[in-house]
């Protein structure tokens, strides 16, 4: 019998199945932070601070639309961390409810570019508001030892992951509860005397 395989483009990613958690597709990463939510036709915001309008580069928490990053005179949150927590800009949100999209970290996600580049998102402390734009993107090698540090990642929990037995194992689980059932009953006939 011959084996097929699958053939994958270098650098693809392959998900298991049942993981609780993934880096997004670049889609998902994209709607969480620039979708105006309220259906498919609703539109797309330009930064994910739900506006079109370049995010402040206030210290946290910051208005309704700022975010950390330099705006070629400071930065918003300064020395020695440079970063923030998620969630530190707590009025910042998109409308679905996520925090620091925009800023903070480059954010990797499964977009391919190359062969041997991934296309984050969301721009860093260290860059100008605009590449925090919906139309801005980014892409950098994930392996080879660099010593960047303005990359990070979210991770997304798929809602198909609740952990659901396999067919298989559930057909093992109803034999195995069969024979136990049966082992049962042979047992007390044996002590019933054969009733």
């Amino acid at each position: 019998m011959r084996r097929l395989h699958q053939h994958r483009r270098p650098g693809e990613l392959r998900r298991r199945g049942g993981a609780r958690f993934r880096i997004p597709t670049e889609d998902e990463w994209y709607k969480a932070a620039y979708c105006k939510g309220g259906g498919a036709e609703a539109g797309y915001w330009e930064y994910p601070t739900q506006s079109d309008t370049m995010p402040a580069p206030d210290a946290p928490p910051g208005g309704s639309n700022s975010a950390n990053y330099w705006d070629d005179v400071e930065h918003a949150v300064g020395a020695p961390y440079w970063r923030n927590e998620v969630g530190a800009y707590t009025s910042s949100v998109s409308a679905y409810g996520t925090f620091d999209q925009g800023g903070n970290l480059w954010e990797w996600n499964e977009a391919l570019i190359s062969t041997d580049h991934r296309g984050p998102r969301g721009s860093w402390w260290d860059e100008h508001g605009i590449y925090m734009s919906a139309t801005n993107r980014d892409w950098y090698e994930p392996i080879g030892g660099s010593s960047y540090v303005g990359i990070g990642f979210r991770l997304v929990k798929p809602l198909d992951s609740q952990v659901v037995p396999e067919p298989l194992s559930m057909a093992f689980m109803g034999a195995a509860f069969l024979g136990v059932v049966g082992w049962r009953i042979r047992r007390r006939r044996r002590t019933n005397g054969g009733r």
